[in-house]
């Protein structure tokens, strides 16, 4: 019987939506520094991404299964065939190069170069438009609730 690990998606969304919540609380006091708060939010969903366990299913899941076949090779061949063969070969060079250290440094580190990024905008934006700390909670908290976390890793 093929399980669907109803489980460990309700603990692993329990997880995250409590995290959520807290870095939303404590952006929204009005003597935090938005920067620092996001900077450790970042830094907490990367290690969250670090154990992520995906099924076989997932994107990420083949992601190892064709890092681990290209990984195979000597460094210069498997290079010569990721840039004959593929239409995006950079992005298979970073699969390949991460996964080559370690399968889950690959989430981890994507989610924490997207989440450095998305945490520079909205900190930045707070910083030079003066932007209520309420207010940068709650757009934190949309956004963080999209869903893009999955996508993301």
């Amino acid at each position: 019987m093929a399980s669907h690990y109803f489980l460990e998606r309700a603990i692993s969304v329990a997880i995250y939506a409590f995290i959520s919540m807290i870095f939303c609380n404590q952006i929204s006091s009005s003597k935090t520094n938005v920067r620092k708060v996001l900077f450790f939010l970042t830094i907490i969903l990367s290690a969250l991404a670090y154990f992520f366990q995906p099924t076989e299913s997932m994107d990420l899941h083949r992601l190892w299964i064709t890092a681990d076949d290209y990984n195979k090779y000597p460094l210069l061949e498997m290079t010569t065939k990721i840039f004959s063969g593929w239409t995006s070969p950079l992005g298979l060079v970073y699969v390949c190069g991460i996964s080559k250290i370690n399968h889950h440094l690959l989430p981890s580190l994507t989610a924490f170069l997207f989440y450095t990024n998305i945490t520079y905008i909205v900190s930045d934006y707070w910083k030079k438009n003066e932007i209520s700390n309420s207010s940068v909670a709650l757009v934190l908290f949309l956004f963080l609730s999209r869903g893009v976390y999955g996508e993301v890793i």
